[in-house]
């Protein structure tokens, strides 16, 4: 039943896709958005409109009412499979998962029009993104010490991961480090869902491109895929002045910037960090990737 039910949401969701390109394009070519390319990682590279893409949600409500069904910003942010999704709630199925917990969660879907699909046992659409963030949190509590008061996220993407660790942990300080239009990203994404989270003034928005005013240290590190797909110089910085500095780690590390940019590998990342062990993503979501954690 899911199945079919899914299947009609893709054909309708397929349609609103071309809708806010064509609002997006439309921006662009009246040159109403402009991005400053660098060329430090996969997503700023010469190659994708992804910085345009986030810039004309931060400045344009059209785009920023359904920005999470863009396809470009599914290509690099929220474009899970509905498959992928699925094994992730068979995980989080075997959970102590409350409803009022999950209705708490789900709340990250009210904002940027996500498309949401129905999974086995629940009777609610959900976002592909939203069952990985849940899924990413239990992951954490499963994996790390119950203390954990001071976070740094490396890749914060629209803050959807912050919002459910926050939902759940009693964080102090959560720092969500990224390029600075994607911070702007975030900050307007997250004041829009906090009236259901009054921990969310805690968040510190860092640029990435300067790293300033991040924390002596912290009790934990997560970066889902986006270290691993910076280049090599930049990874450097973060190692030195974040992740060198976490007690915990949570990477999920794919191999995009180890082929193109001369990123570290895995092996080589193991070696740096003390105490860091290597698993399997489950479930996995691409050749090679890995979870670093420690």
């Amino acid at each position: 039943m899911n199945y079919l039910k899914n299947h009609i949401l893709k054909m309708k969701y397929r349609k609103e896709r071309k809708r806010i390109d064509r609002i997006f394009i439309d921006n662009v070519q009246k040159k109403q958005v402009t991005a400053n390319v660098r060329n430090t990682s996969i997503s700023d590279s010469d190659g994708t409109n992804y910085l345009l893409f986030v810039n004309a949600a931060v400045s344009n409500e059209e785009v920023f009412s359904s920005f999470r069904s863009c396809s470009i910003y599914r290509q690099i942010v929220t474009g899970l499979s509905v498959n992928l999704a699925e094994q992730c709630w068979k995980i989080i199925k075997k959970q102590a998962l409350s409803d009022e917990c999950l209705d708490l969660y789900l709340e990250s879907d009210k904002i940027g029009e996500p498309e949401r699909y129905y999974f086995d046992d629940l009777d609610k659409k959900v976002a592909p993104s939203t069952i990985r963030y849940i899924k990413i949190l239990y992951d954490i509590q499963k994996l790390m010490p119950a203390e954990i008061n001071s976070i740094a996220e490396i890749g914060i993407g629209y803050g959807g991961q912050c919002k459910i660790i926050m939902d759940k942990c009693n964080i102090q300080r959560y720092d969500l480090i990224d390029l600075p239009e994607v911070t702007e990203l975030a900050k307007k994404y997250l004041t829009e869902i906090s009236s259901t989270n009054e921990k969310i003034s805690l968040v510190n928005y860092v640029d990435g491109t300067k790293l300033e005013g991040i924390a002596d240290s912290y009790d934990l590190v997560i970066s889902n895929y986006a270290f691993s797909e910076l280049g090599r110089e930049v990874q450097d910085a973060y190692l030195q002045s974040v992740i060198l500095k976490a007690k915990h780690g949570y990477m999920i590390w794919n191999s995009l910037s180890y082929l193109t940019l001369g990123g570290y590998s895995v092996d080589e990342l193991r070696k740096i960090i003390p105490n860091s062990k290597v698993a399997n993503e489950e479930p996995l979501s691409a050749k090679d990737n890995v979870l670093i954690f420690w």
